[in-house]
């Protein structure tokens, strides 16, 4: 990642310390929970942690969150580049294509030095098949599962997330006004559509 580390964060949906104070909220509630850590595999919790956003998302990636130390993504080496501008992650790990990603996980725990992590096995991220290969590769029983330690977390918004959530709202009132305005007889959905657009 350091050959990349110019592109850090350059197209993240929030800053640096928005991200920061998401992931020390859900270290408390990982501790409380009494986990090492927690391997994040859904989409829209590791962006709700990081930012990171992707269409790749068919292909296994996990964030893990230890509670203590920085949080380590794992992603495909072809969603790399992404991850670097999406995200302010200074850790971020990849698999290559063909390589077993439980294995790629397994190891980035090792070297981590954790253990008995609990991870998110409730979401559409983690086959039987997956998650059979990580019990294997972690080698420490059955898996822990940490499914519903983040969503309580996602459901009270950050003043930032309220801002945000008004100013899209406000783009989409406009767009439906303008859209609404823009339906005449004659007039086809591109122009209607153009009219939303240029709202």
């Amino acid at each position: 990642m350091f050959e990349f580390a110019e592109l850090r964060g350059r197209e993240a949906a929030f800053t640096e310390t928005e991200f920061g104070e998401r992931q020390s909220r859900a270290r408390a509630a990982i501790r409380a929970a009494g986990h090492e850590a927690l391997v994040v595999t859904g989409p829209e919790n590791i962006y709700w942690l990081t930012g990171r956003q992707t269409a790749g998302y068919f292909a296994f990636q996990a964030l893990v969150l230890p509670v203590e130390g920085n949080p380590c993504l794992l992603v495909r080496e072809l969603e790399l580049v992404g991850s670097v501008v999406n995200t302010w992650l200074r850790d971020i790990h990849n698999y290559q294509d063909g390589e077993d990603p439980a294995v790629a996980l397994a190891g980035l725990l090792k070297t981590l030095g954790i253990s008995r992590p609990a991870i998110e096995l409730g979401g559409w991220f983690v086959s039987a098949v997956m998650a059979d290969r990580i019990t294997q590769e972690i080698g420490h029983g059955d898996l822990i599962d940490g499914s519903a330690i983040l969503p309580p977390l996602r459901m009270v918004k950050s003043q930032v997330e309220l801002d945000a959530i008004r100013a899209a709202a406000g783009y989409a009132e406009a767009g439906i006004v303008a859209g609404i305005a823009a339906c005449n007889a004659g007039v086809d959905e591109n122009a209607v559509a153009a009219a939303m657009l240029a709202a």
